[in-house]
């Protein structure tokens, strides 16, 4: 029984994040670090990338910072879903 049950979770961990929680998250992730307010509106997903629409200042700080921003989506998400910034 403890096997067939195993298998039947097995199937979940593949299944992707939805756009809105990832886009939450890398907001999330934007206002802890930063102190960012970034809209979700703002943040677009592509292959694993997220896209900002922001001021080039704030996306210069997102490079700088871009390891804690991808360890903190990681925490919130508990799933490497984003693997960079744009």
């Amino acid at each position: 029984m403890a096997k067939h049950i195993g298998s039947f979770f097995e199937r979940f961990k593949r299944l992707a994040v939805p756009d809105g929680a990832t886009r939450d998250a890398v907001s999330a992730a934007l206002k802890s670090v930063l102190g960012a307010d970034v809209d979700r509106s703002h943040i677009t997903m592509r292959g694993g990338i997220a896209h900002l629409s922001v001021s080039s200042v704030l996306k210069a700080e997102v490079q700088m910072k871009q390891q804690e921003l991808l360890l903190r989506i990681r925490e919130i998400l508990a799933k490497e879903v984003v693997r960079g910034f744009r």
